[in-house]
């Protein structure tokens, strides 16, 4: 192919027997330099319309797969959180022992030793209840015990067992709810409950 004859083919680059490429305009032959095969910096790479159709079609299926990434990303923390938030509200709540403290303590300005029987330890982590025995001054009365024990969500078949505890069983202990309780009962003591959070 001559440059005085003019090639009937559309635009673009074309090879040359040297093994360059010259640029063909449609109409005539232009003397603009090769576009680089790998990327050169400071040299503008010249696109044929092929090419700029080429890369406009695979810009877009990037921008797809880029959408399509971060929807699956969303997707994946959406339901990341949801489960978070559902065991959250389905685990078992621990009641508070201060609470327990504060609704069922006998106000012991009332009393003339100023002990109730009820006390809050170790900064409301440890909740006893020491009801008055036979041999006791002073102690809790079993009203106060049957409110922390309802206070604290304890279930019927703990409250039964603590209904049934002699002298002989020594110490009983039961958990719910993130509580430990630990109880015994003498006639002379009275009965004597620990209740301690985990």
């Amino acid at each position: 192919m001559s440059d005085d004859t003019a090639p009937a083919a559309p635009a673009g680059w074309y090879p040359t027997a040297d093994g360059g490429q010259r640029y063909w305009d449609g109409t005539t032959w232009l003397d603009v330099p090769a576009p680089p095969t790998v990327d050169e910096p400071g040299e503008p790479l010249v696109e044929t319309p092929e090419a700029a159709s080429a890369a406009s079609v695979l810009r877009s299926q990037g921008e797809r797969r880029g959408l399509r990434t971060l929807w699956v990303v969303l997707a994946v923390v959406a339901v990341v959180v949801v489960g978070l938030i559902v065991y959250g509200l389905s685990r078992p709540k621990t009641p508070s022992l201060q609470a327990a403290y504060d609704a069922c303590a006998p106000d012991t300005s009332k009393t003339a030793t100023g002990d109730s029987g009820v006390h809050l330890e170790d900064d409301g982590a440890t909740l006893t209840v020491d009801t008055k025995g036979q041999e006791d001054i002073v102690g809790a009365s079993v009203v106060d015990l049957a409110c922390v024990l309802a206070a604290t969500s304890a279930p019927a078949s703990v409250t039964a067992n603590m209904d049934s505890t002699r002298a002989l069983d020594g110490t009983q202990t039961a958990t719910w709810d993130g509580i430990t309780a630990t109880w015994r009962y003498h006639p002379d003591n009275g009965f004597e409950l620990v209740l301690t959070t985990n």
